[in-house]
């Protein structure tokens, strides 16, 4: 079986555009399609809560379209683009359907919890619940931050780079992989954590980890380092919430 790794996302519908008469261009609320995969018109959301499987995926919530969900790579593993925060776990999914779409993964220890939304642009927007982490494509991907509106740092990151955890103040993260739109993370905490993994397998992500532990600890990315804690986030409750915006994905099989 093969796969479409990045393709390229896409705005479903373009500011300027003629609107279009179609049922695609208003939000119709998730349904169910199969175990693990779930459409809101022609988006659709891929839900894997097994264990890291290289035939398979990590586990986490993927997005795409019908013909299978959009995936980057991450030491070997296909990666979707929310990350469960430990991959040797199989959880114990739950997920409701409706104008939301509420996708809980209740682990041991550590769980995840998503809702997602489409705008009525149909922009996909991932509201994180705690912690998680993301995965965007790492190709020479600028990544710049916010606090209260102004710029607090910038960088960019491509496949191979070597190891680094940055903990730089940002409330806002802006991501933009390169020929791509870009990602928008906007966080109730004020620090953020962005993290290169170490280059081993096949690996074409970087890690973004939000909410308010570092969550950086998984067997297949972690390194001396990773689990480093800044006081700031003692500051950031354990609930606090998380919304990522980013255009509509394809996918492919």
């Amino acid at each position: 079986m093969m796969r479409v790794l990045w393709a390229p996302l896409v705005l479903a519908l373009l500011t300027g555009c003629p609107k279009s008469t179609s049922s695609t261009d208003a939000t119709e609320g998730w349904v169910r399609v199969k175990d693990g995969v779930f459409r809101n018109g022609d988006a659709y959301v891929y839900v894997f809560a097994g264990a890291r499987d290289l035939e398979k995926s990590l586990p986490g919530v993927a997005f795409g379209d019908a013909s299978g969900p959009a995936f980057g790579l991450l030491g070997g593993y296909y990666a979707p683009w929310i990350l469960a925060p430990d991959s040797a776990v199989t959880y114990a999914p739950e997920v409701k359907t409706g104008e939301v779409l509420e996708v809980r993964l209740a682990g041991p220890e550590h769980g995840l919890a998503v809702d997602v939304a489409l705008t009525p642009r149909r922009i996909l927007e991932a509201r994180i619940i705690g912690s998680a982490v993301l995965a965007p494509r790492a190709d020479r991907t600028e990544i710049q931050g916010f606090l209260d509106d102004r710029p607090s740092f910038l960088t960019e990151v491509s496949a191979g780079d070597e190891v680094e955890l940055l903990e730089p103040r940002a409330d806002v993260i802006e991501i933009v992989p390169r020929g791509e739109e870009r990602w928008r993370v906007a966080t109730a905490c004020t620090r953020a954590r962005v993290w290169r993994p170490r280059p081993t397998g096949s690996t074409s992500v970087f890690l973004v980890a939000v909410g308010p532990d570092p969550l950086l600890f998984d067997a297949v990315y972690t390194a001396e380092g990773a689990t480093k804690r800044h006081p700031d986030f003692d500051a950031c409750g354990r609930s606090a919430t998380s919304t990522v915006t980013f255009a509509r994905a394809s996918g492919g099989r």
